[in-house]
């Protein structure tokens, strides 16, 4: 049994491939199945029925091409029915898939020995065991014996015997039956269960396809019948099994529908992933089964007359009570009302639930902002953010809001900076300009020039304190929260110092800086403290000391 994943050859009895690991039940259930034609096919030879016979093989073959007995019966009726290029070709594939095939290759040798100089039916009889008193022949190719010594084709003494069953041998079930009308009856009626038996075993192979790999392993099983020539009554037949197969797909979905309802109906909220693969089995179905989506219409119309019942209990709700609630219970079906085409009227409800509830929380978020509440502008805004609205409308909903908010905390800081100025806490006010500044804020002209000031006034008293520790830092004495003093008052010292502390102050506040990276252990950017120090005062009395 050949793996179709990776083509590697299993014993019949694997369930799964042990090259590739995957499943070979499907495989099994063919290759059974071909047994089972193969096994019928030797009963029949064994009756002389052979032209029955080669219709099991060819049934056989079909379901798994690679069944090396199956080809050396063949090839064994067709030398007796004396279609000698038939029976060649039949060994000839034996030996192809099995180079071992010991019986084949004696065969195909004593056919090409004694084809030179025998006329054919003599031929065939010492080949195949028929000449004179009838010797036995036992093929035994891997199991069974194939076909009992003795015996003749069918009678071809009546009108059109031999063309029905060969008819029926190459597929044309139709031609076949029709052939047959002339024949005796008992040869008429074995024929019709031959023709009968090749429908049938299509359609039991389908429905065990059903059971095991689903609709398309299916439908692939039956159109194996389409290569062959039905008439209108074999037609009906396998168009009846299409019909079976569209209703069992059918009623999965319903069954799925129906889950979704429920599940829906107790959660207050639509499955997104049954919703999605309910949508994927939809869309499978309609290509499947084109010409059947009124058996899928008819399978549906309960489920969906549930699923618009519970979405219009849900648009009822006018949320009178708790609009907020309703607005979220109704987009919970949202999802829902799309498999039933009602979600234009959900979505018409949530837009006025949302305009509603929107003008509420706007309304409250402002009032907030003017007040300065933040937590309550904070808990409006997030509850706008949470209506089932497109965010671009909540964003403009809450612009404005933010707007006003942002100058809410600038006048705020504004206010905050005055305070500190008047009770000469520079540092402080200089904090505040600062997270006014990242605010998009700006200080009036005043108020800029007493910030001005109080920079100025920060650097001297900043840049005075370093001068205070200068031998302590040049001896590198500091301790870790020192050195960390230091960059902070070298960062305030950096601000517009007066032009006669500017010009002397820079190389002192690019060592400092230094020195106190390497009390911290950060060895870089003590050197790109020095490097700017080179750069600018290249004569730094600090560059000659190092």
């Amino acid at each position: 049994m050949r793996c179709p994943h990776c083509q590697t050859e299993n014993r019949e009895d694997r369930v799964a491939c042990y090259h590739c690991g995957r499943d070979l039940t499907m495989m099994r259930l063919i290759v059974n199945r071909a047994r089972i034609h193969f096994n019928n096919a030797v009963e029949q030879a064994k009756e002389l029925n052979y032209f029955e016979a080669l219709g099991e093989l060819n049934s056989a073959l079909e379901l798994n091409a690679r069944l090396v007995e199956a080809h050396v019966l063949k090839g064994s009726i067709l030398g007796r029915l004396e279609r000698v290029d038939e029976a060649r070709e039949a060994l000839q594939e034996a030996l192809r898939i099995s180079p071992q095939a010991a019986r084949a290759h004696r065969y195909l040798l004593e056919l090409g020995d004694v084809e030179k100089s025998t006329p054919l039916r003599k031929r065939l009889g010492l080949v195949y065991g028929i000449a004179g008193t009838v010797t036995a022949l036992a093929v035994v190719v891997g199991i069974g014996v194939f076909v009992r010594p003795g015996g003749a084709p069918p009678p071809r003494d009546t009108p059109n015997g031999g063309t029905a069953w060969s008819l029926l041998a190459a597929g044309d079930l139709a031609g076949a039956r029709a052939s047959a009308a002339n024949l005796p009856h008992e040869q008429r009626a074995a024929l019709e269960a031959a023709a009968d038996r090749r429908v049938d075993d299509a359609l039991e192979l389908s429905r065990v396809a059903l059971e095991a790999g689903g609709a398309p392993a299916a439908l692939e099983a039956l159109r194996k019948l389409d290569d062959l020539k039905l008439g209108a009554e074999d037609r009906r037949v396998v168009e009846r099994q299409r019909a079976l197969i569209a209703t069992s797909e059918a009623e999965k979905l319903a069954a799925l529908l129906t889950g979704i309802v429920a599940h829906t109906s107790e959660a207050h909220e639509a499955p997104a992933a049954q919703i999605a693969s309910f949508a994927e089995a939809k869309d499978r179905y309609t290509k499947l089964f084109p010409e059947s989506t009124d058996v899928l219409d008819r399978a549906l119309a309960n489920p969906r007359t549930e699923a618009r019942a519970l979405v219009e209990s849900r648009l009822a709700d006018d949320g009178a009570s708790d609009s907020v609630a309703a607005a979220k219970s109704l987009a919970g079906v949202a999802p829902l009302a799309a498999l039933v085409n009602m979600d234009d009227a959900v979505t018409e409800r949530l837009s006025a639930f949302s305009l509603r509830d929107g003008e509420r929380l706007y309304g409250e978020a402002l009032a907030a902002a003017r007040d300065g509440k933040q937590d309550a502008f904070d808990a409006a805004l997030e509850a706008i953010r949470a209506l089932p609205i497109p965010q671009r409308e909540i964003e403009s909903k809450t612009e404005a809001l933010r707007s006003l908010l942002v100058e809410r905390e600038q006048r705020d800081l504004v206010a905050s900076i005055h305070k500190a100025l008047d009770s000469g806490e520079r540092e402080t006010a200089l904090q505040l300009a600062a997270s006014l500044e990242a605010m998009g804020g700006k200080p009036s002209p005043e108020l800029a020039q007493q910030l001005n000031a109080a920079r100025e006034r920060v650097a001297i008293d900043s840049y005075y304190r370093l001068m205070e520790w200068g031998d302590r830092i040049e001896a590198g004495e500091l301790s870790r929260d020192e050195a960390e003093e230091v960059h902070r008052l070298v960062a305030l010292a950096r601000g517009p110092l007066p032009q006669r502390l500017a010009s002397k102050a820079t190389d002192n506040l690019h060592f400092f800086a230094a020195q106190a990276w390497r009390v911290l252990g950060e060895s870089e950017k003590a050197w790109d403290e020095m490097g700017e120090l080179r750069r600018i005062h290249p004569d730094s009395v600090y560059l000659q000391v190092e």
